[in-house]
């Protein structure tokens, strides 16, 4: 016999296996698919499939080492994984109810136990974010030897129980090798004894979990009732030194109900870290109001700003909001000109209250309508391109009107209400795009910069608000600008009109066609979909 007689040693119940843990399977980026469709998890690699398979009548008709890389299987056949042998012409089907199916004589089995060798060729790949791998069997009847790349990982029977191996060490780069025995009977079989048919096999799945070096192995939850209060309490533990966690509830319908750190609980050897969120009037669950709360445990990311400021720079859409940030502040700069313009071009420094009005009515206006319109839109991309588009024109023709003769006023205040109407609505969902921005960043790198994102997003407008005044300031300058004089010089005149008519249309444009690329939203629903497939 090639294998030691685990089967038949009460004292042996699992050999390398890890931990019993609750179930979950694990993602680098937040999923709400993972319970009903967990193979959407980049850390979930499964292994099922169409497997070699050899079948005995007894483990002491095995004599080969089959395990071994490079072993001769041309004489094996295939089987689908999972499934069970009898369903495949191995075997037989046997049914008993109150009588063992073998004579008894615990813990020893018969000498004639059949079992099945299963062969399997994978492909792995070492993630430098996550190079821990566990290997995971869901359910094998009635217990098993592993063997990777010609090396024993371990062995394990409760056959409707996962058993989880750590096999980082075992795995290669590229083809991996994967060897595994299948007994009909062990010692176990003596208390899985029940009314049921007797079938063998590798009956569930089989999979590979990808971890980081440091991660949660397990938790354990519990909720206590007080009142109108409850009390949901997480306890949490490690695989060999903590990470930065953070456990956040959720009610049915997705708002938050509380977010928490774990704190260290010495006191507690098996999960030495514990947590509480407290409910305020929980709605508790019910055969008619069937009620359930979702707890979210995610790694806390801290980054250092060399981190930060990368993931930021590699966001080519975070970028280009940043520039139409920086644009702005100088657009705005360039408007603010308005109080020179109506003084020294339009002969009434009056006008300049009433191109203030003509410029924030029809902005507040654009502001308040424009979560219907991305709601009418189906997004934000068409609105904000369409209406900057707009706003771009309007600029134009408020540069026209501007150089017709000495003013047409009444024209320049029309156009310059329409492009603050086209304006509006970049400036009233630019913190939502800024959110699927960091959803980019979330879906490619599987990293949270929310914060840092939106902190550097004011840093742009001081930078770009910087800009736009030493601009101004340097323009009137160049052009001999003198506030002591009634009457400015030609110069100053040519440039007050460059400044406040042909400046801020030509960052319009630029603003419009960068709008254009900024197709965030679909490239979030693009990955999304591909990791539904």
């Amino acid at each position: 016999m090639i294998i030691p007689c685990y089967y038949e040693d009460p004292h042996s119940l699992h050999v390398g296996t890890m931990p019993n843990r609750a179930y979950y399977i694990p993602a680098s980026r937040r999923s709400d698919a993972l319970v009903e469709h967990r193979e959407t998890s980049d850390r979930f690699q499964l292994l099922n499939g169409s497997w070699k398979f050899r079948y005995y009548a007894s483990i002491y008709d095995l004599q080969d080492a089959f395990y071994a890389v490079g072993y001769d299987a041309s004489a094996f056949d295939t089987i689908p994984v999972p499934s069970v042998w009898q369903n495949h012409g191995y075997d037989h089907h046997q049914y008993t109810n109150i009588r063992y199916p073998f004579p008894a004589d615990p813990p020893y089995v018969p000498k004639e136990n059949p079992c099945g060798a299963y062969l399997c060729d994978f492909t792995y790949q070492k993630d430098a974010t996550a190079p821990r791998a566990f290997l995971n069997f869901e359910g094998v009847a009635s217990c098993f030897y592993v063997w990777l790349n010609g090396q024993f990982v371990g062995y394990s029977q409760v056959a409707h129980s996962t058993s989880e191996f750590d096999v980082t060490k075992f795995l290669q780069d590229g083809t991996n090798h994967l060897a595994v025995l299948v007994l009909k009977w062990c010692d176990g079989s003596y208390m899985e004894d029940q009314d049921m048919f007797r079938m063998n096999g590798i009956f569930r799945d089989v999979y590979l979990l990808h971890r980081p070096e440091q991660c949660i192995e397990d938790y354990f939850i519990t909720t206590d009732i007080h009142g109108s209060t409850a009390g949901v309490a997480v306890r949490l533990r490690y695989y060999d030194s903590a990470v930065a966690t953070r456990i956040t509830l959720y009610d049915a319908a997705g708002t938050m109900v509380g977010s928490v750190t774990p704190v260290e609980a010495p006191d507690d050897a098996a999960f030495p870290y514990h947590a509480e969120i407290t409910i305020i009037d929980p709605t508790l669950w019910n055969a008619e109001q069937p009620y359930l709360y979702k707890a979210e445990i995610e790694k806390d990311e801290k980054y250092g700003l060399v981190e930060a400021a990368k993931l930021l720079v590699s966001n080519k859409y975070y970028l280009m909001i940043c520039v139409t940030y920086i644009l702005q502040q100088i657009y705005g700069a360039m408007i603010s000109m308005d109080t020179y313009y109506t003084a020294h071009i339009l002969g009434d420094k009056n006008l300049f209250g009433v191109f203030a009005w003509a410029i924030n009515i029809p902005l507040i206006i654009a502001l308040l309508f424009t979560p219907t319109l991305v709601a009418k839109m189906h997004g934000m991309y068409k609105l904000n391109v369409g209406s900057y588009a707009l706003a771009t024109v309007a600029r134009a023709l408020v540069a026209v009107a501007g150089y017709t003769g000495s003013g047409d006023v009444k024209m320049m205040l029309l156009f310059s209400a329409i492009a603050a109407l086209g304006q509006g609505p970049w400036q009233g969902d630019m913190n939502a795009v800024i959110a699927s921005c960091s959803e980019y960043t979330w879906l490619t790198k599987h990293k949270r910069v929310d914060g840092t994102m939106y902190s550097c997003t004011s840093l742009g407008v001081k930078l770009g608000g910087g800009l736009g005044t030493a601009i101004t300031g340097w323009l009137l300058a160049f052009s001999h600008y003198d506030k002591a004089l009634a009457v400015q010089p030609e110069s100053c005149i040519n440039m007050l009109k460059l400044m406040y008519l042909v400046i801020p249309f030509v960052l319009d444009a630029i603003i419009t066609f960068i709008l254009s690329r900024m197709k965030v939203e679909e490239a979030n629903d693009k990955i999304r979909a591909e990791m539904k497939n």
